[in-house]
C-alpha cells in the first residue's frame, strides 16, 4: 500500500513552492533587480518547470521505484550514500532557514520579544513528532488545511492590489537582465521545489492523470508566486526590499483599514501552519537521507541525532535571520545549490538510459542464445 496519494502529493508540492519564497527572498529580490524583481520569479519558475519535466517524464516510466531503489540498482551503494548525504544537507539547510523565518515572523507580528529556548524547543518537539508519524500523516493533515491555506494566500494577494501602481513597476527592465539572473542566482535556495516530488518516488499510486495533475498544481501555484512578486513590487517599488517578511507587510498597505486587522491575524494563523507543515516535511525528507546514508536502523535515534543537529545548528546562529539568508545567498552556496538542483534530475536521465541499455545488451543475449 502506498503512504500518500495523488491529491497529497500534488498539495504537498505545493506547499513546498509557497513556503520559503515570501518571507526573505521578496526583498532579496529587490536588493538586486528593484522593481523588476518579479522577473526573477519568472525565470526561476522557468528553470523549475524543465527539471520537473525530466521528473515527471522519469516518474511516468518508472511509477513504482523508489529513489533509494533507482540509486541502488543503477549507481551501487557508496555513490547512493554520497547522494543522500548531499540531500541530507540541502534539506537540512531549508529546514533551519525556515525554521529562522518562523522565528522573525513571530517577532514582526506576534511578540515584541520571545525568549529563544521558549520558542525553540516546543518548536522541535512538534517537528520530532512528526518525523515519528511519517510523511502519511502530514499528507493527510495537509489536505485538510490545504483551502483554507489557499483562501488565505488568495486574500492576502486581493486585497493590496487596491494600492498596486503600475508606474511602480516601471521601466521594465531597464538595466537589461543581468540584475534579473543575479537575483536568480543568489535566490536559486529558493527554488528547486521539483525534489519535493524526487523524494516521494514510489511512495504514491501513480495514474495516467497524475502528471497532468502534479502540472496544473505547480502551474496554479507558480502563478500566485509571480502574482505575488508583481504585487509586491507594484505596491512598495524600490522600497520593497526593506520589507520583511513579505507576506505580513503586504496586507497592511490594502485601503480597507478595518479589513487589515482581520487579515493580518488570518495571515499569521494560515502562515505559522505552513511553515510548521513545511518544516515538518523537510525534516522527514532530512530523517530518510541521514538513514540512507548512515545505516541508522532504529527510527528513534534517528530522529533524535537529526533533531539535536537542528538544535545546534539554529544555536550557532542564534537563530539569526540576516546571517542564515547570508550563508544560502553566498556565491559558494549559491553554486553548490544549483549543482545540486541539476545533478539529482540529471542522475534520473542517466539511470534511465542505464536501464535502456542494459535492457539492449539482455535482448542480444536472449537473441544469441536462441541462434
Amino acid at each position: 500500500m502506498k503512504e500518500l496519494t495523488e491529491h497529497q502529493v500534488c498539495v504537498l508540492l505545493s506547499l513546498s513552492i509557497i513556503s520559503i519564497k515570501f518571507i526573505v527572498f521578496p526583498a532579496l529580490y529587490a536588493k538586486f533587480a528593484y522593481q523588476n524583481m518579479y522577473w526573477c520569479a519568472v525565470f526561476s519558475s522557468i528553470i523549475d518547470l524543465f527539471f520537473l519535466g525530466i521528473t515527471l517524464w522519469f516518474l511516468k516510466r518508472n511509477p513504482d521505484k523508489t529513489l533509494k531503489e533507482i540509486l541502488l540498482e543503477n549507481f551501487g551503494k557508496v555513490l547512493t550514500k554520497i547522494i543522500y548525504f548531499i540531500l541530507f544537507v540541502y534539506f537540512f539547510a531549508k529546514s533551519v532557514l525556515i525554521l529562522k523565518e518562523t522565528h522573525n515572523f513571530f517577532l514582526s507580528n506576534l511578540f515584541d520579544e520571545i525568549n529563544w529556548f521558549f520558542f525553540i524547543f516546543p518548536f522541535l518537539l512538534l517537528i520530532g513528532y512528526m518525523m515519528y508519524k511519517t510523511i502519511r500523516t502530514i499528507g493527510r493533515t495537509v489536505e485538510i488545511f490545504y483551502v483554507l491555506i489557499a483562501i488565505g494566500l488568495i486574500l492576502g494577494l486581493i486585497i493590496p492590489l487596491t494600492n498596486f501602481k503600475l508606474d511602480n513597476i516601471l521601466p521594465f527592465l531597464n538595466n537589461g537582465l543581468n540584475p534579473v539572473f543575479s537575483g536568480v542566482f543568489k535566490g536559486n535556495f529558493s527554488y528547486g521545489d521539483y525534489l519535493t516530488i524526487i523524494m516521494l518516488l514510489g511512495k504514491f499510486k501513480v495514474t495516467e492523470k497524475t502528471s497532468s495533475k502534479i502540472f496544473k498544481y505547480w502551474s496554479l501555484t507558480t502563478i500566485l508566486v509571480i502574482v505575488f512578486y508583481l504585487t509586491y513590487a507594484g505596491v512598495f517599488n524600490v522600497m520593497g526590499l526593506t520589507q520583511n517578511p513579505a507576506i505580513s507587510k503586504l496586507p497592511l498597505n490594502a485601503s480597507f483599514p478595518a479589513t487589515v486587522s482581520r487579515l493580518d491575524w488570518v495571515t499569521i494563523i494560515i502562515w505559522t501552519i505552513l511553515l510548521i507543515f513545511q518544516t515538518g516535511v523537510y525534516m522527514i525528507f532530512c530523517l530518510e537521507s541521514f538513514i540512507n546514508f548512515t545505516s541508522v536502523t532504529n527510527k528513534s535515534v534517528g530522529i533524535f541525532i537529526v533533531i539535536t543537529l537542528l538544535f545546534v545548528s539554529a544555536l550557532a546562529l542564534y537563530l539569526n535571520l540576516e546571517l542564515s539568508v547570508k550563508i544560502v545567498t553566498s556565491n559558494v552556496f549559491a553554486i553548490i545549490t544549483i549543482l545540486m538542483q541539476v545533478s539529482i534530475p540529471l542522475l534520473l536521465l542517466i539511470s534511465e538510459m542505464i536501464k535502456k541499455r542494459r535492457c539492449n545488451n539482455n535482448d542480444l543475449i536472449k537473441k544469441s542464445v536462441k541462434e
